[in-house]
């Protein structure tokens, strides 16, 4: 908490989280190994590249916090033919992955946490289909983000599925209310619709509503808007 004249710190408040809420989107494998190379380094479980990206400040003066995993990894490759001629190529992967939540009373105490499950990861396109778009209304977020139906649907579920059909796109729907609870849906099947969501150019406007930014194809793009009632 701070002044807001003499921008002293008047309060500080601090919740480490735990491993379980760490590690809560790993599978039981995954788990492991993470504790075991954060024990082999004598370290704790970390948060890494998380992005403060949105900041909402309440009427009661009481605030959330939204921050999203984010980084990019290069890799440059080099190969030489037969010829003795040499190729170097570089590829930049980008990952958008989970969201955390932190809600904060007006007395600085920490009320809940949450952490949404995401994972995004494309190659030279700057994450185009990446990230997500925030609406607020009343007392709860409403989150919208893409992700491959490979990375969405649960292992017995994914057995139905074609290989085509585990790397289109779904675009969620996620709703967090004022507990922290999620709940999430399918707002596009893109196996069916064949159109694309683009978060980090849709916009929430006045009460309700959101201006989606819709792309389908190379070449066609529209622009929709998204009413909650």
């Amino acid at each position: 908490m701070i002044d807001s004249e003499s921008q002293k710190v008047l309060k500080s408040t601090f919740k480490d989280f735990d491993d379980d809420f760490l590690v809560q989107d790993l599978t039981e494998k995954q788990q492991e190994k993470a504790k075991k190379k954060a024990e082999k380094k004598d370290k704790a479980l970390e948060a890494y590249e998380f992005d403060l990206k949105d900041f909402i400040i309440h009427s009661d003066g009481g605030v959330t916090m939204l921050a999203e995993q984010f980084y990019i990894r290069v890799v440059t490759t080099t190969t030489t033919d037969a010829n003795g001629n040499t190729r170097t190529t570089t590829t930049y992967h980008y990952y958008y992955n989970d969201i955390i939540i932190v809600d904060i009373s007006n007395d600085g105490k920490i009320n809940w946490t949450s952490k949404i499950d995401k994972y995004q990861h494309s190659t030279n396109d700057g994450g185009y289909l990446s990230s997500y778009a925030l609406m607020v209304t009343n007392d709860k977020l409403h989150m919208i983000y893409n992700m491959k139906a490979r990375d969405v649907y649960e292992k017995e579920e994914k057995k139905d599925l074609t290989k085509e059909e585990k790397k289109a796109y779904l675009t969620l729907f996620v709703t967090v209310d004022n507990d922290g609870k999620i709940e999430e849906e399918i707002l596009i099947d893109n196996r069916q619709e064949e159109t694309y969501i683009i978060p980090k150019l849709c916009e929430e406007f006045g009460n309700n509503q959101m201006f989606l930014f819709t792309q389908r194809g190379p070449k066609t793009k529209k622009l929709g808007t998204l009413t909650l009632k």
